[in-house]
């Protein structure tokens, strides 16, 4: 079995507790600092936008430059819909 450690992210103004992989957890750590940058620039860029829409903007960049690793997040299709169909509604 996998040793998982728990780690505190930030997103969209919310913080989250998540367990990774012992052999994920740099990985995921420079993902999150990535996206934490894009966030920064996608605020400065597109001002008056609440914290869902930063974030779902920042999520699509960030997947659409391919950096992300399937084997960490497997089924990032279906979660980005779900997130766009949240903010629609």
């Amino acid at each position: 079995m996998q040793e998982t450690v728990p780690i505190l992210i930030h997103l969209g103004g919310r913080q989250y507790k998540i367990k990774v992989s012992a052999e994920d957890e740099a990985q995921v750590r420079k993902m999150l600092a990535e996206i934490h940058q894009k966030n920064l620039q996608i605020k400065e860029q597109f001002p008056g936008r609440d914290e869902q829409d930063y974030l779902a903007m920042t999520l699509m960049d960030y997947i659409s430059s391919r950096k992300v690793e399937p084997r960490i997040l497997p089924d990032i299709d279906q979660k980005i819909k779900s997130i766009f169909q949240l903010i629609n509604e």
